[in-house]
């Protein structure tokens, strides 16, 4: 005959047993999942970012804020004189007319749900520039953080990262954003290529408008961060004589557009 102790573990197994087998199953990538989740919004409270609109580097921003701010990234729609005048009615008659486009940008992205604003062009005009924008936009009555990247210079690459990417993301892994700004980098030096080829060679496209509908694949792939589309790019073809067989989606390594992400 078991003995009383033996009969109360085995009690307490079975009840246990039955506990676990009510209890719906649930793997510990899930449980961890919800529970970074949940420190995300507790924490990470700024969730959307937008950059000004400068040139084709869109796929780049987003990159960045996908990739190293692990925020969501706000794309700007084509510019309007609504929103140059939005810059010019709020800047000094003084100040250089970038500066007022920037802002009506600014506006206009946190009119469209932005938090977060990114001004990469700081360090023009002794490091101020940024912070004027930065309050005149509050003096409008917006409420956002300004990710401006001349603070902290001064500290490197990892201080710089410390002190601006987490005025973001607290939470940031900071020598996972360096490794992807580096990407980014590579990115943006890509894009030069690509603009720096479609200049040279699309007035002498055979195919008219062959060369924009490229440039459009190309740009849409690198936002994605896929290969450049084969099909549409070797229908862009041009009569130069310097380069009558280039062509886009060649797969030779000396092409600017055989583009293949290998940042994420």
């Amino acid at each position: 005959m078991p003995k009383p102790q033996a009969l109360i573990e085995q009690v307490r197994s079975s009840v246990a047993v039955e506990l676990e087998r009510r209890h719906a199953p649930t793997l510990l990538a899930d449980r961890k999942a919800a529970k970074a989740a949940k420190h995300k919004a507790k924490h990470h409270k700024y969730t959307k970012a937008a950059f000004f609109r400068y040139c084709y580097y869109d796929p780049a921003f987003k990159f960045f804020c996908e990739q190293v701010l692990d925020v969501d990234y706000l794309p700007l729609p084509e510019a309007t004189r609504a929103a140059s005048e939005v810059g010019v009615q709020n800047s000094s008659d003084y100040v250089c007319t970038p500066f007022k486009h920037i802002l009506g940008d600014f506006a206009e992205a946190l009119d469209l749900g932005a938090d977060i604003l990114i001004q990469f062009g700081g360090p023009c005009r002794l490091g101020y520039y940024g912070e004027l924008q930065e309050s005149i936009l509050r003096d409008m009555g917006y409420d956002f953080i300004m990710l401006n990247f001349a603070r902290g210079i001064e500290l490197g690459y990892i201080g710089w990262a410390k002190e601006v990417l987490k005025t973001v993301n607290p939470n940031i892994d900071v020598p996972h954003g360096v490794v992807k700004l580096k990407a980014v980098a590579k990115m943006i030096a890509h894009l030069d290529s690509l603009r720096d080829f479609y200049l040279a060679n699309a007035g002498f496209e055979v195919e008219r408008g062959s060369f924009d509908a490229a440039w459009v694949s190309a740009m849409d792939a690198m936002r994605t961060c896929l290969p450049i589309p084969s099909a549409s790019a070797s229908s862009a073809r041009c009569s130069r004589p310097s380069t009558s067989a280039a062509t886009w989606g060649s797969t030779t390594s000396s092409s600017p557009w055989a583009w293949k992400c290998t940042a994420c």
